[in-house]
């Protein structure tokens, strides 16, 4: 167990449990008040399949895997560190009928239809990554299948304007202090859009380097500003013949290096990180 590992309970759906995450991790340390509201409003029935986007550690998807244990659930994250906990924590809790996996949004999910598809949406992500999702998800759907997610409440002008372009049967499910649920029904499926597109993001400059930035991508100001450049200035002008960057965010670094003659690889538990790096 790593030393700064942290343990919060999740009761929830008839159940408590006790899930494991790290910290940095989304929620790590409590059940956040968007995934309590979209666990007291999930869909009716008995779901056959279902799908968490965005899982985390598990704080959504595992208390439903103990509340519907005849459903198979597949939780997924961009975050690996997060699929680990959720993996790890779905082992402590016996629930065999869990799968968790590494996903950029849906783009390495071939499964389906899906009974429910769920997700507590990140407030960073940006108007087209919301829309992609609605409209994947949508086309994910069993027949009688159902889309739920959560937003915070500032979101929902965002939502309500993506339902409308995209032309989607959606409806305001649920309503908190802080957040809404919204519940969407199948659609045909559309041409499927290019996962690293659809992310909002900003510029960043490095002396000549000059790269896209995620905007849903944990950074500390600080770190861009000072430690990153301070980081790059530290480079060999004439590095070894292969290289391996680590934790390497958004490719400054691995870019860096592969100007000056290396070749990199570049690793990150992040693969928005890793898709912007590319």
């Amino acid at each position: 167990m790593p030393l700064n590992e942290t343990r919060f309970a999740a009761d929830a759906l008839g159940h408590h449990l006790v899930l494991a995450a790290a910290p940095g991790l989304f929620s790590a340390d409590r059940l956040d008040d968007g995934t309590k509201l979209l666990l007291e409003n999930l869909p009716a029935g008995q779901p056959g399949r279902i799908l968490d986007l965005g899982c985390g550690a598990g704080g959504l998807g595992l208390p439903i895997a103990k509340a519907y244990p005849e459903a198979r659930l597949l939780l997924i994250d961009r975050d690996l560190l997060a699929v680990k906990y959720a993996a790890r924590n779905a082992s402590a809790l016996g629930s065999g009928n869990v799968e968790c996996r590494g996903s950029l949004g849906l783009r390495d999910v071939g499964e389906g239809p899906f009974d429910w598809i769920l997700s507590n949406i990140p407030a960073r992500i940006g108007r087209n990554a919301i829309a992609a999702f609605a409209v994947a998800g949508a086309a994910r759907l069993a027949p009688s299948g159902e889309v739920r997610f959560v937003v915070i409440r500032d979101l929902g002008p965002v939502v309500e304007e993506v339902l409308a372009t995209e032309r989607l049967e959606g409806r305001l499910a649920a309503e908190g202090a802080r957040h809404l649920v919204y519940a969407l029904a199948p659609r045909a499926a559309t041409q499927a859009p290019d996962e690293e597109a659809i992310y909002a993001r900003d510029r960043v400059r490095f002396g000549d380097l000059e790269l896209e930035r995620p905007t849903d991508i944990s950074e500390d100001p600080r770190h861009q500003r000072e430690g990153l450049p301070l980081l790059l200035s530290c480079l060999p002008s004439k590095p070894d013949q292969r290289a391996l960057v680590w934790r390497g965010s958004y490719g400054a670094a691995a870019i860096t290096l592969a100007r000056r003659g290396a070749t990199v690889v570049a690793a990150d538990r992040d693969l928005l990180a890793l898709a912007f790096t590319r």
